[in-house]
């Protein structure tokens, strides 16, 4: 299918003609999900419900390691043929490391759409694709969902010792102050706390982690050089994907959330008016920053050891380090109900 192309997805028959466009539905269940008793009962709903006779076939996994995301690589390759509908239960975690692989050589050209839907902590890309999860429930996304193509980020990297590696990314890239927050929720004392526990509690829990943060001696600095030999010292650097957009604010008119366009965002240290502009662009319903279309990069040197996130997946990354980020040249194709 095209960019942003709606597939022939939903009939007046409603959850029954869903065996009309797929083969076959494979459930991906994460048991260690902060939600996991949620990710529980959309299980159960999914085996109970009619789907025109299509077989469900759940396969419970962490995918916390590159053996386990082999494993699925080579689960998905028997089903090269069909068309499969691959849902995910669980976090943005879980969700990445299931639509990484199927940017690779062995996945890319097999007929998969995906649908992720939030059970765990961090929940932005199903968020970004079907929004608020209290509004809408798993059944009514099927029903009315469409198939949309989504361009991810490529965050590529080479190393002080030479060793080259990309890290893509869905709904955003992150170095500084978010990454540090992102690599407090993974923390083995939070996510204790917040197991099992109710979506007040989470946010409450999450609320003390960035109050404490808040203060300006507690924010994160680093040094870049960019492309043009300009040196800065910033807090965050940001890089988010169209769909991403969508939580944010309203993109600049004529812009679509399934362009091929990301949106980059730094906060300087110490300016004070572009941090103004920022909050003011936002108090519109605008997004600040500027946007990196198809074809364009942005390249740096880290000058200084950063965190960086990928999707809420925390990493360290060495001074010396040089950093591209532009669109992957690859798209997944997923169902959503907001783009």
């Amino acid at each position: 299918m095209n960019a942003g192309e709606i597939g022939p997805y939903r009939d007046q028959g409603g959850i029954e003609q869903v065996g009309n466009q797929f083969d076959l539905i494979v459930v991906l269940h994460n048991p260690s999900s902060s939600q996991a008793e949620l990710a529980e009962e959309h299980l159960t709903l999914l085996k109970h419900s009619k789907f025109g006779g299509i077989m469900l076939e759940p396969i419970k996994t962490r995918l916390d390691r590159e053996t386990e995301e082999q494993e699925l690589i080579n689960k998905l390759w028997e089903y090269e043929g069909q068309t499969i509908l691959l849902i995910t239960l669980g976090g943005d975690g879980t969700a990445t490391r299931v639509l990484r692989p199927l940017l690779s050589d062995e996945l890319n050209h097999l007929d998969i759409v995906t649908l992720p839907i939030a059970c765990g902590d961090a929940n932005d890309l199903a968020f970004m694709v079907n929004g608020d999860p209290n509004q809408t429930s798993l059944i009514e996304i099927i029903e009315n969902g469409k198939i949309r193509r989504i361009n991810p980020i490529d965050a590529s990297f080479i190393a002080p010792d030479g060793d080259e590696y990309t890290i893509p990314a869905f709904s955003y890239v992150g170095f500084g102050n978010t990454a540090m927050l992102s690599h407090k929720f993974n923390g083995a004392d939070y996510r204790a706390k917040i197991h099992g526990a109710g979506e007040y509690k989470r946010l409450f829990e999450q609320g003390k982690i960035l109050i404490r943060q808040m203060p300006k001696s507690k924010l994160e600095e680093f040094s870049i050089r960019e492309s043009d030999g300009s040196t800065k010292e910033v807090h965050e650097i940001t890089v988010v994907s169209g769909p991403r957009m969508a939580k944010l604010g309203k993109p600049d008119p004529g812009l679509k959330l399934t362009d091929p366009t990301l949106l980059k965002l730094t906060y300087e240290k110490g300016n004070f008016v572009k941090s103004a502009s920022w909050m003011g662009r936002l108090a519109l319903g605008r997004l600040p920053g500027e946007y990196l279309y198809e074809g364009d990069a942005y390249d740096f040197l880290l000058e200084s050891d950063v965190l960086m996130h990928a999707d809420a997946e925390v990493r360290k990354i060495d001074k010396h380090t040089f950093v591209n980020i532009q669109q992957h040249k690859r798209t997944v194709s997923i169902i959503s109900t907001v783009l």
